[in-house]
């Protein structure tokens, strides 16, 4: 997927983040969106910038179909299950799921 030299750099970029943004925190939806709207009123108008929004939109799809099942979100295998009021000392395992997942730019975990 390429750009044409006509299409606002800028209000791509803000259209992919704001997309990837929304889709991975719903909850931060509408101040993304509201952000997004208000960062773009800053570019002039015209069909560069109708052309960055779509073209962004169209990568952050692209982005979130081949992340979708890369393992980032799978359960914390690593913490033990047990009852409530039962203290588990807290290991540091955040990234964890880094060495399982699929890597953004490696063929395998291995490389890294």
């Amino acid at each position: 997927m390429t750009a044409t030299p006509d299409t606002s750099k800028e209000a791509a970029a803000a259209a992919v983040a704001a997309a990837v943004l929304s889709k991975l925190f719903p909850d931060a939806a509408a101040d993304v969106q509201s952000t997004l709207t208000t960062y773009l009123t800053t570019l002039p108008d015209g069909e560069a910038k109708s052309k960055g929004v779509k073209f962004g939109e169209d990568v952050a799809a692209r982005i979130l179909e081949a992340r979708e099942k890369d393992g980032a979100s799978a359960a914390d295998a690593d913490r033990p299950k047990t009852k409530p009021g039962a203290y588990i000392p807290t290991p540091i395992t955040y990234g964890w799921a880094l060495a399982t997942m699929t890597p953004f730019a490696l063929a395998s975990p291995s490389q890294f």
